[in-house]
C-alpha cells in the first residue's frame, strides 16, 4: 500500500491535511484534490513551465540515455546514505513528471512528490503510486519529518539556492540527508541554459561550499557524464549559431540523440557509474551530484 504523508494546513499551520482528509479541522481551509494530487495553493502556477514542456519530457524519459543513467547514479548515492542511516521516507522536491519519484518507489522508498506545476503532476499521477502535492516549497510543513529530501536538477532554477536548501532541510529529521543534482561547469553556459530557466551552473567546490554555508556536512560530491563534456561544448558553441539557435536550444533533452550515439552514451555512462561505485570521483562532467547530512535539523512541529 503506498505511503501516505500528512502536511499542516498552509492557512493556520495547525490542522492536518492529506489526500484522504483535505479539509482543515481547525480553520476550515480546504485543499483541492485532483485524483492523487493534493493541491495546497491552486492559485500558484509557475510561469516558466508549460504543459507542452511536461508532455515533451514525458515522451523521452524512457528513450534518452541521460535520464535513466542519472537515475541509476542517484540510487547508488542513496545507498551511501543508507550505510549511515535507515533511509526509507523521501521527498522528491520539484518532482516534475514523477519519473524519478516512480523510480524511487520501485526501489522501495516511500516517496512524496512535491512540485509547484500542476501539469507535470497530472502526468506523474499516472506512474506514481504514492502522494503528490502541488505547492510552493515554503508552504509545505510536514507532520512527520522524512529521512532525506532530493532536489534533482532543481536549485539551478532558483534565485536563492541557499534558502531553498535550508527550507528543504526543515523537512528532514536530525541526521537526515539532502541529495542534489545540478548542471555543472559555467564554461558550458549557453542559450540552452537560458531557455531552460537556469540561473547558474555549478562546480564541485561551489556545491560543497554551498552545503557548508547551509550548515550541512558534505558527504559526497562528484561530477558525472564526463564523456559528454566535449560533445555538449561543441554542440552549444559551434553548431548552435545563426537564426535557428533559439529553436535548437529549446529542444534540450526533449529529443534523444541519434540511436547510435544514444546507445554509446548509455554504455559510457554505465562504465562511469562503475568507477563511481568503486570510490573513484569523476574529475569533471556536465552534471554534479552531492549528498550532505543535515547536522542540525530545523524541523518544526506545529503546535496542536
Amino acid at each position: 500500500m503506498p505511503a501516505q504523508f500528512e502536511v499542516y494546513c498552509p492557512a493556520c499551520h495547525k490542522g492536518r491535511l492529506s489526500l484522504s482528509n483535505s479539509t482543515c479541522g481547525n480553520c476550515g481551509f480546504t485543499a483541492r484534490v485532483e485524483g492523487g494530487i493534493l493541491d495546497l495553493q491552486p492559485q500558484v502556477r509557475g510561469e516558466d513551465y508549460k504543459a507542452s514542456s511536461a508532455e515533451n519530457l514525458a515522451r523521452v524519459y524512457e528513450k534518452h540515455f541521460w535520464f535513466g543513467s542519472r537515475n541509476r547514479i542517484i540510487l547508488d548515492v542513496l545507498k551511501r546514505a543508507r550505510r549511515l542511516l535507515d533511509v526509507r521516507r523521501l521527498i522528491d522536491l520539484g518532482c516534475g513528471n514523477g519519473y524519478v519519484t516512480a523510480m524511487l518507489e520501485e526501489a522501495g522508498y516511500a516517496t512524496l512528490g512535491i512540485d509547484m506545476h500542476i501539469d507535470g503532476l497530472r502526468i506523474a499521477e499516472g506512474i506514481v503510486g504514492g502522494s503528490l502535492i502541488c505547492a510552493m516549497l515554503e508552504d509545505v510543513r510536514l507532520v512527520e519529518p522524512v529521512d532525506a529530501v532530493c532536489l534533482l536538477d532543481v536549485i539551478e532554477h532558483l534565485t536563492d539556492d541557499r534558502q531553498a536548501l535550508l527550507q528543504a532541510a526543515s523537512l528532514v529529521r536530525p541526521g537526515g540527508f539532502v541529495l542534489v543534482t545540478v548542471p555543472a561547469l559555467m564554461q558550458l553556459w549557453s542559450r540552452y541554459d537560458v531557455t531552460c530557466g537556469h540561473k547558474r551552473r555549478y562546480g564541485a567546490k561551489t556545491l560543497r561550499d554551498l552545503f557548508v554555508e547551509c550548515g550541512f556536512e558534505p558527504l559526497y560530491v562528484s561530477y558525472f557524464f564526463m564523456f559528454s563534456v566535449l560533445p555538449v561544448w561543441l554542440q552549444r558553441r559551434l553548431l548552435h549559431t545563426g537564426k535557428k539557435n533559439a529553436k535548437i536550444a529549446g529542444h534540450g533533452y526533449t529529443r534523444p540523440p541519434h540511436p547510435l550515439f544514444n546507445n554509446i552514451f548509455r554504455l559510457l555512462a554505465a562504465a562511469e557509474r562503475l568507477l563511481m561505485s568503486a570510490g573513484i570521483k569523476i574529475p569533471f562532467g556536465t552534471s554534479l551530484i552531492g549528498l550532505a547530512r543535515v547536522k542540525y535539523s530545523t524541523f518544526i512541529e506545529e503546535a496542536n
